[in-house]
């Protein structure tokens, strides 16, 4: 089952069918949550995430939304026999002047490292820095190539450049790498999406190891000569790299 609209129906239903067409011609916002016993740890940086992106977007909420969405949640997660660890996709997007979401609830169990994290740097697709690109949205065909690039390179995660060589981001998370006793990420400005997990790291709202967060644009060879490099997202934490292959 999934929540459309505030109402709970089938994921082969019409309804589910429509508003995934409906998201697919449209610009929308994703947002992905981690479910721990119910909870949801990092609700207040998406519920920020999503609020700057649609005031920049001019879209119109109803009063209380995203306590509707909230007070949702659990009767989702109970129809989906979900009572552990779990994870949640919100989408959201405007249909004729209204905003449409859907949310869908799937198990996520802890994962267990079967083999070293290796990253690659994926070539010929860049991230384009602009007024939107801090959004996590649907625009996804530059990081869906990279993603093809890293399963053609064994690679579980690739590196993107932006329009000037600078590094940006993951596929699927921010990057970060240790200087001594800080750890660099790159700014929005060099493109990248504003990660509710970095957001966290350098507001101080969560900590990793005691290390200073600031914003620093990085070239490929700053990764490369890095002490340390790690992939950091809400969903998964904070991940080290093993091995860079480029």
């Amino acid at each position: 089952m999934v929540n459309i609209n505030g109402a709970l129906v089938p994921q082969n239903s019409d309804a589910y069918r429509d508003f995934q067409e409906a998201f697919c011609g449209h610009f929308g916002l994703i947002e992905t949550l981690l479910v721990e016993s119910g909870r949801l740890p990092h609700w207040n940086g998406h519920k920020h995430r999503l609020q700057i992106s649609i005031d920049a977007l001019d879209w119109q909420l109803f009063p209380d939304w995203f306590e509707q969405i909230y007070k949702e949640i659990p009767a989702l997660l109970t129809v989906n026999h979900l009572e552990g660890r779990a994870k949640l996709r919100l989408l959201v997007c405007r249909v004729a002047g209204n905003i449409q979401y859907l949310i869908e609830a799937f198990d996520f169990p802890f994962e267990k490292k079967s083999r070293p994290l290796n990253i690659g740097l994926a070539k010929d697709v860049v991230v384009v820095a602009g007024d939107r690109s801090f959004m996590k949205s649907n625009q996804r065909v530059v990081y869906e190539a990279a993603a093809q690039q890293a399963v053609a390179n064994d690679c579980q995660d690739m590196l993107l450049c932006n329009q000037a060589g600078m590094v940006a981001e993951s596929t699927i998370a921010n990057v970060f790498i240790l200087q001594g006793n800080q750890l660099l990420t790159p700014s929005l400005s060099d493109g990248c999406v504003q990660g509710v997990f970095r957001q966290g790291l350098l507001s101080g709202a969560i900590g990793f190891q005691n290390f200073r967060v600031a914003e620093q644009s990085l070239k490929p060879e700053d990764i490369q000569n890095a002490e340390a490099v790690f992939l950091g997202n809400a969903l998964r934490g904070m991940r080290q790299v093993d091995h860079l292959l480029f």
